[in-house]
């Protein structure tokens, strides 16, 4: 089996389905051939992007909730500038202590998961 694209206008129906032009389809290059020859399909290979490099040293990593429960840790109890009014942790505390950016949503759900975890099932 093989990766094909429509690429006329005209629209092609395989297998019971219609496809139109720009849209992909698997089918076995034997029966794709005419419908090649006739200019309606062509053949199409998806472009992959390649895996961002990673740089960093594995005998340091440690993944990011590691690393924002370490720094929940480091926050100063009283310190307005450190917890939210609802008092959560603040994202910019933690980032100033993690050294990268911290969202919201990162926040809350280590600080879920770390309070879950407190609590016990």
């Amino acid at each position: 089996m093989s990766q094909y694209m429509v690429s006329s206008d005209m629209a092609v129906r395989v297998g019971g389905r219609l496809y139109h032009e720009g849209e992909t389809l698997t089918m076995d290059p034997a029966l794709a051939a005419p419908l090649m020859a006739q200019g309606r399909l062509r053949s199409h290979t998806p472009v992959v992007e390649p895996p961002a490099t990673d740089t960093t040293d594995p005998a340091t990593a440690t993944d990011g909730a590691t690393d924002l429960l370490a720094a929940i840790g480091q926050l100063e109890p009283g310190n307005p500038d450190h917890w939210t009014k609802d008092g959560r942790p603040d994202a910019r505390a933690l980032a100033a202590v993690v050294g990268r950016e911290v969202s919201a949503a990162e926040r809350d759900a280590v600080w879920e998961a770390s309070h879950h975890a407190m609590k016990g099932p």
